[in-house]
């Protein structure tokens, strides 16, 4: 129809496949145009939107650290070249029959591919299953399970958007009990192993959310979580069972963000109820770790969290460290000016009283009363009392031990006047006449 390029699946059994994706239409899965019985043989017809998959892409990238953005860019762009040089004419007859390239190889299509450049290995696994997993939700929103997720079943589009396919194995979430068991054994999750041994499991979207894991795994590691089961016996599968109890073995030298790491060891729990509760809450959380926000629905450490406020708001952290740092260098030296300004200010008043006492003593002995009864500690003491204690047995009207003297500090001259003695700080003293 209108001269599109499409792919046909030609298989020799009746597929259930073309009913479930029928309910289907989202960016990241697969559309169907048809479905034909021919003969004995089932046809689909989907639309031809590339022919690499994410099966390919690890495959042709064993090392992790060349899983990035770049190299997929390019790997998709050398196989639209060599799909384009297989379908090259031979002959000058055969020309027009091939001018027309499919849309999908147009370099418009091909532009939004680019965004994904710049990524790193983490990034780019988040970038795509982010996607997957939004595929994954509209699929189980229709009461569609997979049920056979796998790299090979990915397909990374030519504008770079991967699209889920192969719906072959699919069943209804709402039946109580699986339909059939199958799938690929180093993806299946563990009720699936137990289905395969004969026990009745029902349907769980946790079933697709375990496969994604492990995928997910997979690509940012270079290696499966969980050793494979050799074969579908029940001999075999046991020990596949037991041993996807454990955690997944994160190694030294794997470079995945804790964010990353987190949000697998949730989709790999062995029991169903502790994973992820739908496909939405593993988008949203690998969104959150995509723009370095904090997780929603899995529990990462603090430390990581702030880790993620500084990569978004890197400006503002150092600025507020900058501030913290410079008042933690202003404040002590602050303190030790104040007391640095203190201790001048007391021993310039000591100096100033000191010469004061000096000065002004000869004169003071000449008032009766007071010869030998004023000594400099106690101008000092009585510097520091503003108030001066004076020893005048002779002259006290109520013949006490002592006399108080203020000392104003606006006083004028020092004068005797009789039994009352007033000592004024503004010249030393000297007797009048």
């Amino acid at each position: 129809m209108a001269d599109r390029y499409v792919v046909l699946k030609i298989v020799s059994e009746a597929l259930a496949e073309p009913d479930c994706m029928a309910q289907l239409q989202h960016t990241n899965i697969v559309p169907i145009y048809s479905s034909h019985r021919v003969l004995s043989r089932s046809v689909i017809c989907m639309p031809y939107t590339g022919s690499v998959t994410l099966a390919d892409f690890l495959k042709c990238k064993t090392d992790v650290t060349s899983r990035i953005g770049e190299s997929l860019v390019t790997t998709v762009k050398a196989k639209i070249q060599d799909t384009q040089t297989a379908a090259s004419p031979t002959d000058a007859a055969s020309l027009a029959d091939v001018l027309e390239l499919p849309a999908a190889h147009e370099g418009a299509v091909q532009r939004p591919l680019e965004v994904s450049r710049p990524l790193d290995c983490c990034q780019l696994a988040t970038w795509i299953y982010h996607r997957v997993a939004g595929a994954l939700s509209h699929a189980h929103a229709r009461d569609v399970l997979h049920n056979d997720l796998k790299p090979s079943n990915v397909l990374i589009r030519n504008d770079g958007e991967p699209a889920l396919l192969d719906f072959n194995l699919s069943q209804s979430i709402s039946t109580r009990t699986a339909r059939h068991a199958g799938g690929t054994l180093p993806y299946m999750s563990p009720e699936s192993h137990r289905a395969l041994m004969g026990q009745e499991t029902p349907a769980h979207p946790a079933t697709d959310i375990y496969s994604l894991g492990v995928m997910l795994f997979e690509f940012v590691t270079g290696r499966l979580p969980f050793p494979p089961s050799p074969s579908a016996a029940p001999i075999d599968l046991s020990p596949a069972i037991e041993a996807r109890r454990q955690a997944p073995e994160w190694r030294a030298d794997d470079q995945v963000t804790t964010g990353l790491r987190v949000i697998v060891n949730r989709c790999l729990q062995f029991e169903p109820e502790d994973r992820y509760r739908s496909a939405d809450q593993l988008q949203t959380d690998l969104l959150c770790e995509q723009e370095n926000r904090a997780l929603v629905h899995a529990s990462e450490p603090v430390v990581n969290r702030c880790k993620k406020f500084w990569r978004r708001h890197p400006r503002l952290v150092a600025v507020s460290l900058a501030s913290v740092l410079f008042l933690g260098v202003l404040g002590p030296v602050a303190y030790q000016l104040s007391q640095t300004r203190d201790q001048y200010q007391q021993l310039a008043s000591q100096t100033a009283l000191k010469e004061f006492a000096e000065e002004s003593a000869p004169y003071l002995c000449l008032i009766p009363g007071l010869r030998g009864s004023i000594s400099w500690s106690k101008l000092q003491r009585g510097c520091k009392s503003k108030r001066l204690l004076v020893h005048c047995c002779s002259c006290a009207p109520n013949k006490s031990n002592s006399v108080a003297m203020p000392l104003p500090a606006n006083a004028g001259s020092l004068k005797h006047n009789g039994p009352s003695h007033r000592i004024h700080r503004k010249s030393i003293w000297k007797p009048n006449g």
